[in-house]
This record gives structure tokens, C-alpha cells and sequence, in this order.
């Protein structure tokens, strides 16, 4: 399948996103799709944001071979004003069945706007680290 989609990208004159990686595995449960965007209904990926942006949405989308916890940890790494590695929000959604889930899991702007700085969101599957996205708040960031 990753094969077949990557050859349609290149005869169509695109390479696939980075964040764009089936990791099938027949009986599994893994991620199909994993970014950060502004708009919770966007497919449009992300990694530098402007400090004015009303939340950050970490999206998903998850092939569950049975019931399963998904988990997304909000991290600043480098930020002004915080510890180094400092969890900002911890999520967790349950999926109750087998089948294909896509959702959003939102970190709303703190009331002064967001720190400059290096963030990540680690998901989860279960217990197991599963997916790092990492994006940057700079100031002067273009409109998302």
C-alpha cells in the first residue's frame, strides 16, 4: 500500500508528506496520519506557528484492530519562561471498536498568547510511544 501510494505521488509529480506513513501491519493498531495544524478541520500540517494562534490541534488518524487508548502529551521543550520539558496538556480518547478513527485533540491558547519556543506532541497507542511531532511558536509567523 505505502508502495502504491508513493508511486501515484511521484506520477502525479508530489512526494508524500513526511507525516503521511502507513505503518499497516495486518491485526495491528498504528497511526495512518499524525500532524499539528491550527484548524481542527485541516489537513494542511504544520511546524511553524505564530504566537496568536488559537489552539493547536494535534490530529490523528488511527487503524484500531480492537479496543485501544490513544494518548497525545503537549510538551515544551525550549520555551521562554518554562522548564526545560515541561508537559503542558496529557489526553487520553478511547477507541471502542476495530475499524479507521480520525480525530483532534486541541491545546487552547494561553491567555497571554504562546511562548516563542520549541514544542512536541508524543502519541501513544496504549502504553507505547507511537508518533513525535514537533513544530516551533516564532513571532512574525505568517497568518496559518
Amino acid at each position: 500500500m505505502r508502495r502504491t501510494l508513493a508511486l501515484l505521488a511521484l506520477a502525479a509529480g508530489f512526494a508524500l508528506p513526511a507525516h503521511v506513513r502507513a505503518e499497516e501491519k495486518e491485526g495491528s493498531t498504528y497511526f495512518k496520519v499524525a500532524m499539528i495544524t491550527v484548524d481542527k478541520y485541516s489537513r494542511d500540517s504544520k511546524t511553524v506557528l505564530a504566537p496568536d494562534a488559537p489552539a493547536i490541534y494535534a490530529i490523528y488518524r488511527i487503524v484500531a484492530a480492537g479496543p485501544v487508548k490513544v494518548k497525545a502529551i503537549f510538551w515544551a521543550d525550549a520555551v521562554e519562561g518554562l522548564d526545560p520539558r515541561t508537559k503542558l496538556l496529557e489526553r487520553t480518547v478511547s477507541i471502542a471498536e476495530k475499524g479507521e478513527f480520525m480525530g483532534a485533540i486541541p491545546a487552547l491558547k494561553p491567555a497571554n498568547g504562546w511562548p516563542v519556543g520549541a514544542y512536541r506532541v508524543e502519541f501513544f497507542i496504549g502504553d507505547s510511544a507511537s508518533k513525535t511531532l514537533s513544530f516551533k511558536v516564532v513571532k512574525g509567523a505568517g497568518a496559518p
